[in-house]
């Protein structure tokens, strides 16, 4: 796999409601990662729940609260979890 353009070619747009409050999910390199639900709807009236990774330098100010619309530019990044714990 040629990862030489993958930051260039992995960008997203994604906008929704926030559905739960962001919660602490990693550290790295003293830098602190939290996870929160974003609800997405579908022209069919349905929507999709999309787990959103965020880094503690975005939740600064008011922060991030249910019910709140956001429109967010990033990047998919996904991975297999073969433990069956968590998502």
């Amino acid at each position: 796999m040629n990862t030489e353009n993958y930051t260039e070619n992995n960008k997203v747009t994604i906008s929704g409601t926030v559905a739960t409050q962001p919660e602490f999910s990693h550290e790295v390199y003293e830098e602190m990662f939290y996870t929160f639900m974003l609800d997405t709807p579908r022209l069919s009236e349905n929507c999709d729940t999309i787990k959103i990774t965020v880094s503690e330098k975005f939740l600064s100010g008011e922060g991030i609260n249910v019910g709140d619309k956001l429109k967010i530019d990033g990047q998919f990044r996904s991975y297999n979890n073969f433990t069956n714990v968590g998502n």
